[in-house]
């Protein structure tokens, strides 16, 4: 029969590798001197990103890293860590983590990865100062939509010019 322990860490190891495989980006956290409710608070605002932070021994997260390939993460769990997992748009998630750091000081960002690229906490910082999708796709059709305009009125200056002329003409006579 197998001790207890065993059985609880072999099932926190697959619970949490089956989840970092379903997700598209996690990044790690050093919370030590939050209270609960500042981590309650930032369970709430990543659930509304879709996201969800869990809490583990580091000793289990290294080996979960260990089978998925990702040693370079390992070296980042010092301290009591946690690991937000995502399967939505990660620069949102890097915004909550980003803002909830500005108001708790305790909080680090650590690092985490995206797909298969590992990240240090400054590419982290990078990502949340990106803008929004929105305001980059507006950013992408104003670039498009200018050489467009700029050849729309080149193309009417001269029937313009030809207007003014014959309106010219037209009042000599």
């Amino acid at each position: 029969m197998e001790k207890l322990g065993r059985l609880i860490r072999q099932v926190s190891k697959d619970y949490l590798k089956k989840n970092l495989k379903e997700s598209s980006c996690f990044f790690i956290l050093n919370y030590k001197g939050l209270k609960s409710e500042q981590v309650n608070t930032l369970r709430a605002s990543l659930r509304s990103k879709e996201a969800r932070l869990l809490v583990v021994k580091n000793s289990l997260a290294v080996s979960v890293f260990e089978d998925l390939g990702l040693e370079g993460v390992s070296k980042m769990l010092e301290g009591p860590c946690g690991i937000v997992l995502s399967k939505a748009d990660p620069i949102d998630v890097c915004k909550v983590i980003f803002n909830f750091g500005k108001e708790n000081e305790s909080m680090k960002i650590r690092g985490g990865a995206i797909e298969d690229t590992i990240l240090t906490d400054s590419d982290i910082l990078n990502l949340a100062n990106l803008p929004s999708k929105q305001v980059l796709y507006a950013k992408v059709v104003s670039l498009l939509k200018s050489p467009l305009i700029k050849l729309v009125f080149s193309l009417k200056e001269p029937l313009r010019k030809t207007v003014s002329l014959l309106g010219q003409i037209s009042k000599k006579k």
